[in-house]
């Protein structure tokens, strides 16, 4: 169910909900942390039962984390404002203080506090801070998902673009403190284990669960967790769920370590660049490469390969793949052959342009199989953007070392709706069978290692269905350059795209190249959850991941699924606070 957050924003000096300095709590002896920027009120709430549907707004601050001259007070690097389904009609209202990222032997421990603020009864931290499936297994182990853990909870190397998630044993039962339910006005800690990145990594994102805040750029340090008293009266130690290792323990017998390589995707109208795990894939539109139905380079073509053959050359190592796609109009007695007569072309053209390089070419052809979108649309009409998409050649290598990936040059005007609005609010009218309407606002675009945050806000100003507007579609796309909104083409990967803000995408208007939002090796994309019901007037925070512009890009326009863009977004150079 739906949840109205509103803030009202004005200037001036530090709130809390009671009109006090921001704080976990008055008791704490620390310097108050939580900046806001006006009084946060909650204006209409349209709540559900307890469980994984939620609503979120948040601030944060972020400080350098410090423990008193006397070893008595430890104040947090960051405290964030978390809204999460509540029950009785109200969401629970949190407040999280993060105050560490240490390593621990193999692991790295994340340490938290949470305050609940305001709720209808007791803040469900059972609920609240667990991933978004909740499996009882037994009258008291919990599993598959963590119910009453902090399974929710991960971290991202935006330098390295990958994407930690908790330590689980055999069963995906998290190494993690137990949650229960917390009293208005009471003080918890908590903690979750990761596995421990290299040790050149100094900093971390912490994203909360189910699309609620993100914090960027923790450090990484060492030292012992806070100590309730250390934190302040009345706080209550974390306690280890009972399937879990206690907090001190370094073993890793029968634990998973999870580590997602995340994929980052820069394309144009000519194809697409990405990057994940050591490799390096350029995908190129076989319709700029080639006329219909023929195999022999076009004009344009050479042009384009000139640019491939230097990356080739000074970035890899090893066995180029080349391999050669069509779209699923004819059968593989023609279009395997096709592709093959492509992808040889292609390997003709390369191999004297990196004579000097180390490396050989293996070409291959694969006909329609591995659809990167939908050939149908979901009626089975013919969707033929989807299938323009699928008439591809790809070159993939491992890479000598990781680099930003650069689109190819582009050929001519992008197929991105370029309808544009002056200012960072537009309205977006969403194509998808209930028709709802939004307002979108940028609020920020900023750069996080290798890889840039965009935040923005969503509001359901007119929701045609009873249920409110959809946002398990209406914001959705595929992992494509640029993505197939969900009204036009369906999932090739499955539901995973669902409930996310995957179709928007950013756009550089002096070089045509596309950034998609980042995403991991099973088609979930890095974005704050989209909630599916929601009521008119709602507004909903969301942030979105994409790979770092080049250094020189100082603003970007960003495009939302067939509707309007919002041109000359600025980027940061550093994220809030930083």
């Amino acid at each position: 169910m739906g949840v109205l957050i509103a803030f009202l924003r004005g200037m001036g000096t530090e709130y809390r909900l009671d009109g006090r300095s921001a704080g976990i709590d008055d008791g704490w002896r620390r310097a108050p942390v939580l900046r806001a920027l006006g009084i946060l009120a909650i204006v209409s709430l349209l709540a559900g039962c307890g469980g994984s549907a939620r609503h979120r707004s948040h601030t944060t601050t972020t400080h350098v984390s410090t423990r008193g001259s006397t070893g008595t007070v430890v104040h947090p690097v960051a405290t964030v404002d978390d809204f999460a389904a509540g029950s009785g009609g109200q969401p629970d209202h949190l407040r999280v203080s993060i105050y560490d990222i240490r390593r621990s032997g193999p692991f790295v421990v994340v340490d938290f506090g949470v305050r609940c603020v305001q709720a209808s009864d007791s803040c469900s931290l059972e609920f609240d801070l667990a991933a978004d499936v909740h499996t009882q297994q037994g009258p008291t182990v919990y599993a598959h998902g963590g119910y009453g853990t902090a399974s929710g909870f991960t971290l991202v190397d935006s330098r390295a673009k990958k994407q930690y998630l908790p330590v689980t044993d055999s069963e995906k039962r998290p190494d993690s403190s137990h949650m229960s339910d917390l009293d208005v006005g009471s003080v918890t800690l908590g903690w979750v284990k990761f596995r421990a990145p290299p040790a050149s990594v100094q900093t971390a994102d912490v994203l909360f669960p189910e699309g609620g805040p993100l914090v960027t750029g923790v450090p990484i340090g060492s030292g012992p967790a806070p100590s309730p008293s250390e934190v302040g009266p009345g706080v209550q130690a974390p306690t280890p769920a009972a399937f879990a290792y206690p907090e001190s323990s370094t073993t890793t017998a029968g634990l998973r370590l999870p580590v997602e390589d995340l994929n980052t995707v820069v394309g144009s109208s000519s194809g697409s660049d990405s990057e994940a795990a050591g490799r390096s894939t350029i995908s190129l539109s076989s319709d700029v490469l080639f006329k219909f139905d023929k195999s022999n380079l076009t004009p344009v073509a050479q042009a384009i390969l000139q640019n491939v053959a230097a990356r080739i050359k000074s970035g890899a190592s090893g066995t180029v793949s080349v391999i050669g796609y069509t779209d699923s109009i004819g059968t593989d007695a023609v279009n395997i052959p096709l592709s093959q007569a492509r992808a040889h072309s292609v390997v003709a053209a390369l191999e004297p342009l990196v004579d000097a390089a180390p490396v050989t070419f293996q070409a291959s052809g694969m006909g329609s199989a591995d659809p990167v979108a939908p050939n149908t649309k979901p009626n089975g009409a013919d969707n033929p953007a989807g299938r323009a998409l699928n008439r591809r050649v790809t070159i993939s290598y491992a890479v000598k070392a990781p680099a930003q990936p650069t689109a190819p040059p582009a050929s001519g005007p992008s197929s991105a709706p370029q309808t544009t609005a002056a200012g960072r609010t537009v309205t977006l009218k969403a194509n998808t069978d209930y028709l709802s309407t939004y307002t979108i606002t940028a609020d920020r675009l900023f750069r996080t290692g290798n890889l840039a945050v965009l935040e923005l806000s969503a509001t359901c100003q007119n929701a045609a269905s009873s249920e409110g507007c959809d946002g398990e579609f209406d914001l959705t796309g595929t992992p494509t350059v640029p993505p197939v909104p969900a009204e036009t083409g369906g999932y090739p990967g499955g539901s995973a795209e669902l409930d996310s803000a995957s179709g928007i995408y950013l756009k550089d208007p002096t070089t045509g190249a596309e950034y998609i939002p980042v995403y991991n090796a099973d088609r979930v994309p890095l974005t704050a959850d989209v909630e599916s019901s929601m009521p008119t007037g709602a507004t909903q925070p969301l942030w979105i991941y994409f790979p770092a512009p080049p250094a020189s890009v100082t603003s970007l326009n960003i495009v939302l699924p067939a509707g309007p863009t919002i041109s000359g977004m600025p980027v940061s150079a550093t994220p809030p606070g930083g």
